[in-house]
């Protein structure tokens, strides 16, 4: 997947029709995982994670990359100079260099407008949290209130004459 990606937003700008290609070839792997799991082997077993891990800054870094990439093939292309006929040389490279600045900081913007864990997840999180402390207090409650009746009762015990009542 990260291949496919990698192709797909790397060279977007040579070849437009390359997502096209990689959505249908994802639509066919995911009938045919789907098809293999329900019909030849075991299902995979969950291991709980935090986050993706490593492929979070993979990803970031490609999508960097990308920019980089696309802003170098638009200018090697000559579209600049189709589109703006006027510029030199030295005013398309700028045009590029600029355009390319533009992308990294909306890039820059959007990952840091969209948080990595969305907040009805955190909020989940922290009633999921909140509960479990409360069953942890009533649990030790419990524990606490056990030992007191133990105590009671072994007192009480000691002083009993036999008839279950404490006489004295």
């Amino acid at each position: 997947m990260f291949i496919q990606m990698g192709y797909v937003i790397l060279f977007s700008a040579a070849y437009p029709l390359a997502a096209v290609w990689a959505f249908l070839n994802n639509i066919v792997e995911i009938r045919g995982d789907a098809f293999k799991l329900v019909n030849g082997v075991q299902r995979p077993f969950i291991k709980r994670v935090e986050d993706i891990g490593f492929w979070q800054e993979a990803f970031e870094v490609l999508s960097v990359i990308s920019i980089v990439v696309n802003c170098s093939l638009i200018g090697i292309r000559g579209q600049i100079g189709r589109w703006f006929p006027h510029f030199s040389t030295g005013q398309q490279i700028l045009f590029i260099i600029i355009m390319e600045h533009i992308f990294l900081s909306v890039r820059f913007i959007i990952s840091r407008a969209i948080p990595d864990v969305p907040g009805w997840v955190q909020l989940a999180s922290a009633k999921e949290r909140y509960r479990r402390d409360q069953a942890l207090k009533g649990m030790e409650k419990t524990d606490e209130e056990r030992e007191v009746f133990t105590r009671v009762h072994s007192v009480e015990g000691g002083h009993s004459h036999g008839n279950g009542k404490n006489n004295s």
